[in-house]
């Protein structure tokens, strides 16, 4: 549970200092999510195939 809090503080922090600055995220929404989808895919594939070989 501790890994989750702290994602998830460290993304509150980091979009408080982007609030903070008046800018926006590097990437858009959309972009960033698939993003993000991709690494857990790219973690969960290694991690099924690494066993096997």
């Amino acid at each position: 549970m501790k890994p989750y809090i702290v994602s998830l503080s460290m993304g509150v922090l980091a979009g408080g200092i982007y609030g903070f600055f008046h800018t926006k995220s590097p990437a858009p929404p959309l972009i960033g999510l698939l993003g993000l989808l991709g690494m857990l895919i790219g973690e969960w594939l290694v991690n099924t195939i690494k066993p096997m070989l």
